[in-house]
């Protein structure tokens, strides 16, 4: 199953962080069940949910207490490590996918149901659109995606490209960006009438993101070392030129500036939305894999598979780094409301929570600096 090993996709949370010295300090650490595949944080009610396999368990922490309580979604026939989480903060319905089980889990904690809709062959990427009550899972291998009424649960087939594997969408124009790894496209679907149009990218289109503001999207194209460029009014593209193996894409939508980080590099690539010109900097680990932004703060958390943490100042391009205490982080998240960032570590099952702008593997909850 070509998803089952592959390397998870980076998401990446922006925190303000003053990057001179200052001590990371760990608010929580969380013991989880084996694999944890991925995290999220309702900002409405302080809870925070891993999904672990191949237990095919949710786990719902209480951002104040840190006490936990597991929620089983069936038990899974084989081992999954790029599962996904969506969450809809005003109903606090969760939406969990795990790629081996070809359904959407719907978790409505309020209700205390857990309900299944049928999704396509493996999903592999999950979003929301919030105000049409739409979630969307990508799935790779039926070249579709599934869409979901949130009122009505009734899953719609959409054909897409070949093997989709990552999704993003524009909830301002209510478009979603799906980028297709075998056809090297992307398929961007009208929500508000279900149109689908696909546009050429590079090769092997492994990562989007969308500037809400600007409506423009970017796709990382690994094979290709390049970012494809979607101006959003017009689906026209065009390509940015970068190191080899990028893997992941996000975008501040505030300062217009968008983040790419690699594979096999310790570096992280800045675009500048309106003029297109690129800076490489530093990304304070050895072995990146997981990014996530901070946009009040203007920060970008970049995890590493070793037991470091980089933290960039936006503002700057300067970098640091944390020690994490754990190996292997890899999903991240992060609440700007609170000022804290979730580190999951995929090898100890634990999140800790630290303090001030920290990274954390497990689930290790930091709070970011000021």
């Amino acid at each position: 199953m070509p998803y089952i090993n592959r390397v998870l996709g980076v998401w990446l949370a922006l925190h303000t962080l003053s990057l001179p010295a200052h001590a990371q300090k760990i608010i929580a650490t969380v013991p989880l069940s084996d694999y944890g595949q991925a995290v999220t944080f309702n900002p409405v009610s302080g809870k925070i949910y891993v999904l672990s396999g191949p237990a095919n368990v949710l786990t719902e922490i209480d951002g104040n207490t840190f006490q936990t309580e597991v929620i089983p979604l069936g038990e899974t026939p084989e081992r999954a490590l790029n599962g996904m989480l969506r969450v809809n903060p005003r109903t606090g319905v969760i939406y969990a996918i795990n790629v081996v089980s070809n359904n959407v889990a719907v978790i409505d904690r309020k209700a205390n149901t857990v309900r299944f809709v049928a999704a396509g062959t493996h999903p592999v990427a999950l979003e929301i659109d919030l105000k049409l009550h739409k979630v969307y899972a990508a799935n790779a291998d039926s070249s579709s995606v599934t869409l979901i009424d949130e009122a009505t649960l009734q899953p719609k087939t959409i054909p897409v490209g070949s093997e989709p594997s990552a999704m993003a969408i524009d909830p301002r124009k209510h478009r979603v960006y799906v980028a297709n790894t075998k056809s090297d496209s992307v398929s961007i679907i009208e929500g508000k009438n279900g149109k689908v149009t696909t546009v050429p990218a590079g090769s092997y289109p492994c990562s989007v993101a969308v500037n809400p503001r600007t409506h423009t999207a970017y796709v990382a194209n690994l094979l290709s070392g390049s970012v494809t460029v979607i101006h959003g009014h017009s689906a026209r593209t065009s390509t940015v030129t970068v190191d080899k193996n990028p893997a992941a894409v996000v975008v501040n939508p505030r300062t217009n500036k968008v983040y790419i980080d690699y594979q096999t590099l310790d570096t992280v690539t800045v675009i500048d939305g309106k003029t297109r010109p690129t800076a490489t900097i530093p990304s304070g680990t050895r072995y990146p894999g997981a990014m996530v932004l901070d946009v009040r703060r203007n920060r970008i958390y970049v995890a590493d598979f070793a037991q470091d943490v980089g933290v960039i100042d936006g503002k700057s391009n300067q970098a640091a780094s944390f020690a994490n205490p754990e190996r292997n982080a890899f999903p991240l998240a992060f609440s700007p409301e609170r000022n804290e960032l979730y580190v999951l570590s995929i090898a100890a099952n634990v999140l800790t929570a630290r303090d001030k702008g920290q990274t954390a593997s497990n689930l290790v909850v930091f709070s970011g600096t000021p």
